[in-house]
């Protein structure tokens, strides 16, 4: 079985690989997913064919094909190298010792939830060409083999945990996937008790000062940016989450959702909202890097370890 026992947590989305060290990293890219596919050969064929937009020669003596070697475990050999496919039943992580390590809910709601995982190792890959190569035919692969509710993908070499999103098939087929994952990672999700005084305190910071957000959104400074942070439901599930602000009506802001939710349904990132100041959150203003502010985000950044944002 192919689990990882993960030793620590680096910052948000990075983990921290146990004792051992291999010389070689493993090049992998990994599924978490609900329930094992039990793939077989033919299933593993038609999405290698679909991933590289050829059919596989049919023979014996074909120097391209796809062929179970165990159960689970599949070699696959093509032009852009040697990969092994994995389908196995069971997790890949200690789900409940990792998932107590991991800051982000969304990364714990994956890993204590997933039975199953699929993965594409690279075989034989050793420059930095065949690598970058190697991933981006790994990615495509796993794109086709990846169920309709996948939960997490994980990197084994770069130890990053990524929660699945609407984009995370597309980032696998683009070419980069490592790059195009960490370019798509979602907000962080931290759960804060109601009777926290530090966030209660910050949240009447923001109110309080909810004028000078006003005053700069009516007169906007060159190459600002405007966002408001509010609680969004749906049924028993509430989400805090950032919002662009386009327009400030009388009590109520407007805008679309910065986020992607990860418990609503009925929301996504870019979807036009509208609140009441009154459930302000937090509020921010950017302008070339620096920011006024956010002091719901210095509060939870400063417990997570992050940077304080430059003022």
């Amino acid at each position: 079985m192919k689990r990882l026992a993960l030793a620590a947590v680096l910052g948000v989305g990075m983990l921290g690989a146990g004792p051992a060290v291999a010389e070689e990293p493993l090049r992998s890219l990994v599924l978490l997913v609900p329930r094992s596919r039990s793939l077989d050969e033919a299933q593993v064929t038609v999405a290698t064919e679909r991933a590289v937009g050829r059919k596989l020669p049919k023979g014996d003596d074909s120097q391209e094909f796809a062929v179970r070697v165990q159960p689970g475990r599949f070699m696959v050999k093509l032009r852009e190298g040697s990969f092994l496919v994995h389908d196995a039943a069971q997790p890949y992580f200690d789900s409940d010792a990792v998932a107590q390590q991991l800051k982000d809910k969304r990364q714990r709601d994956a890993v204590r939830a997933h039975k199953a995982w699929i993965a594409v190792d690279l075989l034989g890959h050793s420059t930095a060409a065949d690598i970058r190569n190697g991933y981006a035919t790994a990615g495509r692969v796993l794109a086709e083999l990846a169920p309709a509710n996948p939960l997490a993908l994980f990197s084994p070499e770069k130890q990053r945990l990524w929660p699945w999103l609407r984009t995370s098939r597309n980032a696998l087929r683009g070419g980069d996937p490592l790059e195009d994952l960490a370019g798509g990672v979602a907000a962080t999700i931290v759960e804060v008790s109601r009777d926290d005084a530090e966030m209660r305190a910050a949240v009447a910071q923001a109110r309080r000062t909810w004028s000078q957000f006003v005053a700069a959104f009516r007169s906007p400074p060159p190459r600002a940016s405007f966002a408001a942070k509010a609680p969004f439901s749906e049924g028993t599930e509430t989400e805090f989450m950032w919002v662009s602000v386009t327009r400030i009506d009388g009590d109520f802001v407007e805008g679309k959702l910065g986020n992607e939710p990860h418990a609503l349904k009925a929301l996504r990132e870019g979807s036009l909202v509208r609140f009441h100041v009154r459930d302000l959150n937090d509020w921010l203003i950017e302008r070339d890097g620096k920011f006024q502010g956010g002091f719901t985000v210095d509060v939870l950044g400063k417990r997570m370890g992050a940077k304080a944002l430059p003022r």
